[in-house]
């Protein structure tokens, strides 16, 4: 349970270890679904064209594929106004 505060506190450390991506097809997966979200955010927020069909098509299918539940989906940095001009309602991370 989280202190009334609603600080996280640390209270152990753990073992961290890295693959190489060649040695990781989740890896590799999770890079190429990362570049393309990047490319995707850049061309629609400052790009000036409008957005090929199946590229928006396939954003929306990523952003609304994951499960809270699991711990899974796509996580966004950014301010709550370039989140709704792509289409995103905000939510909290908590």
């Amino acid at each position: 349970m989280a202190p009334a505060d609603g600080r996280l506190r640390i209270l152990a450390g753990g073992d961290l270890q890295f693959q190489r991506s060649h040695d990781s097809i989740g890896i590799q997966v999770a890079d190429v679904l990362a570049g393309f979200i990047a490319r995707y955010v850049q061309d629609a927020v400052w790009g000036g064209a409008p957005m090929h069909p199946d590229k928006v098509a396939i954003f929306r299918r990523l952003v609304a594929t994951g499960d809270r539940s699991l711990g899974s989906g796509v996580n966004f940095v950014a301010p709550d106004n370039m989140i709704r001009f792509l289409g995103i309602e905000p939510r909290s991370n908590f």
